[in-house]
């Protein structure tokens, strides 16, 4: 339930991030094209929609070249842009897909662009195949053969008998599915169809093939097919398909199919050329493929030292780049070689963070939420309305989850009690008090998730609704206001979901600190000068001298603690001092930070690291702050306790083994 809870916040930051930078970019190019000629606007928009095929960049070009064939009323460029919307969300959203195809087609039957409104027609029989519809996929299939035969254009019945050979296989229906593919080549053959369309077919049947000899014997077709268009001079199969790119990905292939045979002289040989092609042609997207390829050699060789580099090669990228799946397939290939090296424990904690990374890659429809509200207004409000009731839903499983464990506190505690008063009536007062304790355990538990919904909602409503107005907003200076506001929420939320994420790790024994040889004095005065202009001036902020000491220690984390209390210090001290440092007692570090502030009543001071404590009266409260310093300190190996006065200050003691 609490991943659940923390998986959601993430979630959000990343969609905060991303809206941001997609925002960024769409203003600029408004701004771009607001000052050309109308004329020059439309081919702008065009050319870089094109350009940035292969990138989401292209849904903004797309969606503004749209916006602006509507206003100068162009259908050819709406057309295109129709078309490129289409095909964008034929990859991330079949629902947005067939919506912009339902606005395309009566254009594309006005214009005569019958290729296009077929091939549309086709990606949406391959998405109902995706999504098991066999029924309908059979329907959308005689229905493209009607339209084509409608249209005159025998190319569409080519693409249906396509999409009928991609339903047998998605059948097991194998050799149906290759004798239609082979007789649409042949069609084409005779017709002498555009390469590029014969190419697809012959990749479609390297693809779907299940037997190995198949898929290399395809291989090799398209091996010909490729070296016959170098050979009369081609560079290009169509626009979005150099011959070099498609080079790559064949000897790519080779290598693939060459492991799984197991013969890994060829699978090396063809590695190499894929290698050589990516390295001579800058191919942006080899070098995690070629890492695997590399992974994969080795390991069926038996070389898992070197498969281990490069996984961890692959780990490393996917981590910096935040390639979820990549680095979750990653993790799960790591851990089998750590186990075939013998290091069982490793590959048993790998294998725990591949799991609980896939967990929340499977539980997170991440990318279609910002496919969708990315679309027109309709489907933006859609989006937004599912994500709102997604979290209305999850609140109320956390409502009824915590109402489900109260009662049956409620139910252990009366069970307590009558079998205490039955066995001696003596034990009375110890089962009221913890019958009591209980309760509060209970009202703390439910006034710090009270907390924690109200300190998410603030600044969350703040980004949605300040985003959502944000687009509609044309005054410069309004909208540069509205995006301070949305980063400055967005920074709260951070922080937020950071300190439940520390509590979380803590509590977990998840958390992991990174030692290294610091110098204390440096340290402390680091926090000081921060700390610094956060104080009134009718405080007196000092760092205490220190003397020189060197200390193996998380440098993050203990600065961290010593924030927390500083923090709490300044917060409840409206005048006297503040003093902080630490003394060298034995084979320990002792630090502490004083304050002259209304200090902590004694019943208190007991339960004031806890998780749920908070100040009766409300002056003075602890929420996360506390807890996860006391949870760092105890991981270092030292301990924490506070001494206090009410209404004269408190001092914070901690304490860190020196080795």
């Amino acid at each position: 339930m609490r991943k659940g809870v923390i998986v959601i916040c993430c979630l959000i930051i990343g969609f905060v991030n991303l809206m941001s930078q997609n925002k960024v970019l769409e203003d600029s190019v408004r701004t771009l094209i607001k000052g050309m000629p109308a004329a020059e606007r439309l081919t702008y928009l065009d050319q870089h929609m094109y350009e940035n095929v292969s990138n989401f960049n292209r849904l903004i070009y797309a969606r503004l070249l749209y916006e602006e064939s509507l206003r100068q009323r162009n259908e050819q460029t709406e057309a295109d842009a129709l078309f490129m919307l289409a095909k964008h969300f034929y990859a991330n959203s079949n629902d947005s897909m067939r919506y912009w195809i339902k606005k395309a087609e009566p254009l594309y039957r006005k214009l005569g662009r019958h290729e296009e409104l077929c091939r549309m027609k086709g990606w949406d029989i391959y998405a109902m195949d995706s999504e098991g519809k066999g029924e309908e996929v059979l329907r959308a299939i005689d229905n493209l053969k009607t339209l084509s035969r409608e249209l005159a254009f025998p190319e569409g019945l080519e693409m249906a008998d396509m999409a009928l050979a991609n339903f047998y296989f998605s059948n097991t229906m194998f050799k149906e599915g290759e004798e239609l593919y082979l007789n649409v080549l042949k069609r084409m053959e005779e017709r002498d169809a555009p390469i590029i369309k014969r190419y697809t077919v012959v990749r479609h049947l390297f693809n779907r093939m299940p037997e190995v000899d198949s898929r290399l014997a395809y291989l090799k077709k398209a091996e010909d097919m490729l070296k016959t268009c170098k050979e009369q001079g081609m560079t290009y199969l169509d626009p979005e398909s150099p011959i070099i790119d498609l080079e790559y990905t064949l000897h790519r292939n080779y290598c693939r199919e060459y492991v799984n045979v197991y013969d890994l002289q060829e699978a090396w040989n063809h590695l190499h050329m894929a290698q050589q092609i990516a390295d001579a042609n800058n191919i942006s997207r080899a070098q995690s493929e070629l890492l695997h390829l590399y992974y994969m050699c080795h390991r069926y060789a038996g070389e898992y030292d070197k498969a281990l580099e490069y996984i961890e090669k692959t780990e490393k990228r996917s981590r910096q780049r935040n390639i979820m799946p990549s680095l979750s397939n990653a993790l799960k290939n790591k851990s089998f070689l750590l186990n075939e090296l013998g290091r069982s424990h490793e590959a048993y904690h790998t294998l725990q963070e591949h799991i609980a990374l896939q967990d929340s890659i499977n539980n997170n429809d991440f990318h279609r939420v910002l496919a969708e509200l990315r679309t027109k207004h309709e489907v933006e409000k859609l989006e937004i309305e599912s994500q709102q009731a997604e979290l209305k839903a999850e609140q109320n499983r956390l409502r009824l989850s915590f109402m489900y464990v109260c009662g049956l506190i409620l139910v252990v505690v009366l069970f307590v009690l009558a079998y205490m008063v039955y066995v001696n009536n003596r034990k009375e007062k110890k089962i009221k008090a913890a019958k009591e304790k209980a309760e509060e355990i209970d009202n703390l538990k439910t006034t710090f998730l009270s907390h924690i919904n109200n300190e998410i909602r603030n600044p969350l409503n703040a980004i949605v609704g300040f985003s959502d107005i944000l687009i509609d907003e044309e005054d410069q200076d309004t909208r540069q206001q509205y995006a301070k506001i949305v980063e400055e929420n967005n920074e709260l939320l951070q922080q937020l979901i950071a300190d439940v994420l520390d509590i979380s790790k803590i509590e977990s024994n998840s958390m992991t600190l990174f030692l290294s040889e610091q110098d204390l004095p440096t340290i402390l005065g680091d926090i000081y000068d921060d700390m610094k202009p956060w104080v009134s001036n009718r405080v007196e902020f000092v760092l205490d001298p220190c003397s020189p000491l060197g200390l193996r220690v998380d440098k993050n984390r203990l600065t961290q603690i010593i924030l927390n209390l500083l923090r709490n210090a300044i917060k409840f001290t409206e005048q006297g001092s503040i003093h902080f440092g630490y003394t060298v007692e034995n084979e320990q570090v002792r630090f502490y930070v004083t304050d002259t502030g209304i200090g902590i009543p004694e019943d208190l001071q007991i339960v004031i690291f806890d998780r749920f404590a908070q100040m009766a009266q409300g002056k003075r409260k602890t929420g996360l702050g506390l807890a996860i310093a006391k949870g760092l300190v105890v991981l270092m190996g030292g301990d924490i306790h506070v001494e206090s006065t009410l209404n004269r200050g408190t001092t914070f003691f901690f304490t860190i083994p020196r080795a």
